[in-house]
């Protein structure tokens, strides 16, 4: 259990005004600042089960210890505390693709390539043979449940080759597949489905020093069992194209990751079994002065990786879009009506304000405010607070980035809730 090594919370002053554009209203008794890398307030405890992955300052896939911390960074810009649901890598040998469990069809391998995500020389080279063909690498797995909705991602670095085609399919006539320009960092060939397939999304994110983590998200109506990996040569093509082949053309590629999910998450590495990674659960008492047992005001600022009901959005249970929750009587149950949504995979402040003992609201970027009936006991038997994830319902489960959190002992009004998300 990783306890913070130093006291980061401030104590709010009237008049002054606080860093970000967020005004230092009256009433501020705690400010935690997660944007302070390796360093957590002295009072939060942090928990995880299993050890985990992130990616540093220098674009390196770093492994964190079972109950460490992440500072997760993209670019080499710090994005905020990694806060993360519990997720399984499916695939085995996600990163030695010379295993038996990986077919060939029409490629060569060489592995123990230099300039790995993880700073090893574990990059494996995925080159074309002399012939006319397609040009691929698959791995099958027990068949998932029909309309299972999963994210594949795999890290690539452009050769000769410059696309990449990443495919979910059955084995059979029903899958998707999506095309990614790894020169230019871009998806050039847009998801696109096969036979009965439930579209979600293709991303690809750049790590630093040309590699790139491409993901396609989805579901088909049918027992989803195969992954293929091929190289393209156009960034466009249909699936698993077929084209002269060159030996002197390959890429490099290594993580193979395939998660249950509507949306990717750090790397899972595994060998010749499925790897589990644990929740991440960062808590703070609220039996101490800074909290009020009658009306409160919490401000996030955060990063989720996706906005809705099951991954990090708005839900029950939570205070503002499930960003906390108090336990022992819920602190106040949110609907999932709000003002202004938060939006994905950007910088959001919301804040949550409790009016009375019936009545909560909710504020989103300066939007609109939202009311929302307070439906248990309250807040006077709470006794922690969680920041992101709640640790007794892995249903609201929040993805992504925590940057600060604000708290203050008494209702903030409609024009405050706005001053402070703007």
């Amino acid at each position: 259990m990783f306890a913070g090594a130093g006291a980061v919370g401030r104590i709010g002053r009237p008049g002054l005004s606080g860093r970000h554009g967020t005004s230092l209203l009256s009433g501020m008794t705690l400010s935690l600042d997660f944007m302070q890398p390796d360093t957590l307030d002295s009072r939060i405890t942090f928990t995880r089960a299993s050890s985990a992955t992130y990616t540093d300052a220098s674009g390196v896939v770093q492994t964190a210890a079972t109950n460490a911390p992440r500072w997760d960074y993209a670019g080499g810009v710090l994005r905020g505390l990694l806060i993360e649901e519990q997720r399984t890598n499916t695939l085995l040998w996600s990163s030695v693709f010379t295993n038996a469990v990986w077919s060939q069809g029409n490629v060569t391998l060489t592995p123990n390539q230099s300039g790995a995500p993880d700073g090893t020389a574990t990059f494996t080279r995925l080159a074309e043979t002399a012939t006319t063909n397609s040009f691929y690498l698959l791995t099958t797995f027990t068949a998932l449940p029909a309309s299972t909705t999963v994210a594949l991602s795999l890290y690539a670095r452009a050769q000769q080759n410059r696309y990449l085609q990443l495919s979910l399919d059955d084995s059979a006539a029903n899958g998707l597949f999506a095309t990614f320009d790894l020169q230019t960092g871009t998806v050039s060939g847009a998801l696109s489905g096969r036979g009965a397939a439930t579209l979600g999304t293709a991303s690809i994110q750049p790590i630093g020093g040309g590699t790139y983590r491409c993901a396609i998200t989805g579901s088909i109506n049918a027992g989803m069992n195969r992954v293929i990996f091929n190289p393209a040569n156009t960034g466009n093509a249909g699936w698993l194209p077929s084209y002269a082949g060159n030996p002197a053309n390959g890429l490099l590629i290594f993580g193979a990751h395939l998660e249950q999910g509507a949306f990717p998450t750090s790397y899972i590495p595994t060998t010749s079994v499925s790897v589990t990674r644990a929740i991440d659960v960062c808590q703070i008492p609220t039996n101490v002065s800074w909290f009020s047992g009658t009306s409160s005001s919490l401000l996030f600022e955060l990063n989720p990786l996706v906005v809705n009901n099951t991954y990090g959005g708005i839900s029950d249970n939570a205070f503002g879009p499930n960003t906390s929750y108090f336990s022992n009587s819920a602190f106040v149950h949110m609907q999932t009506a709000i003002g202004s949504p938060l939006i994905a995979n950007a910088v959001n402040k919301t804040c949550g304000v409790i009016v009375s003992s019936a009545l909560a609201k909710c504020c989103n970027n300066g939007g609109g405010i939202a009311n929302a009936a307070i439906t248990s006991a309250g807040q006077p038997g709470a006794l922690r607070m969680a920041i992101g994830n709640d640790p007794w319902s892995m249903s609201t489960a929040f993805g992504g980035y925590i940057r600060r959190v604000n708290y203050w002992n008494r209702a903030l009004s409609d024009a405050e809730m706005q001053q402070v998300t703007t």
